[in-house]
């Protein structure tokens, strides 16, 4: 999710409640709104997303 919208920790998943199947509506949630190039999107559609993600996560440091 980082790499669609820009910013750590905006998706909705995985949320915190009581109720274990928030998990999964979040989930769904985040792929309703902001997974289409996962779920119907081209190949190198979603190849440029895992691209962005490792240099996004090479690009922070270690620690916080």
């Amino acid at each position: 999710m980082w790499s669609v919208l820009g910013e750590r920790w905006r998706s909705h998943y995985p949320g915190f409640s009581n109720d274990p199947l928030d998990g999964f509506r979040h989930l769904r949630q985040d792929l309703e709104e902001h997974g289409q190039d996962f779920l119907a999107g081209s190949d190198a559609e979603f190849l440029r997303h895992v691209d962005k993600a490792v240099a996004l996560k090479r690009s922070q440091p270690l620690i916080p």
